[in-house]
């Protein structure tokens, strides 16, 4: 019986660690989703940036964007998404075409997909930013 309880109280403390720890793993990934929707995104001035493409990442759990930015004549003329793990979010893959028609990272987020759009943006931000 001593045993048989000792392996129980194991398992009974496993599963406290593996659930204290799933808590705050989420909690903490919803204060980052938080802070990035509370977010200014302000644009890249274009004027110093070179012909050429960029790569360019940004990570907020759960989402994850790697993108190549094509730069020509001082205007974003391709945003290809290498990268997009999204969860739900794959609807914001259409911006990429909003951000080479208006040239410019102010755009509008694509409702419901709103952290996978601020992660896409933001890691065309960091392709173009030194």
């Amino acid at each position: 019986m001593k045993k048989g309880f000792k392996i129980l109280l194991g398992i009974v403390i496993f599963l406290l660690i593996i659930i204290v720890g799933s808590v705050l793993f989420f909690q903490s990934m919803q204060k980052g989703i938080d802070a990035l929707l509370q977010m200014e995104i302000e644009d890249v001035d274009l004027s110093g940036v070179e012909d050429g493409e960029y790569f360019g990442t940004y990570q907020q759990l759960p989402v994850t964007v790697e993108v190549l930015v094509t730069v020509s004549n001082h205007d974003i003329t391709q945003v290809e998404i290498i990268k997009h793990f999204n969860g739900q979010g794959l609807l914001a893959e259409s911006i990429t075409a909003d951000i080479v028609s208006q040239d410019t990272l102010l755009i509008d987020t694509v409702a419901g997909a709103t952290v996978s759009s601020k992660c896409i943006i933001l890691a065309v931000k960091d392709a173009l930013t030194p």
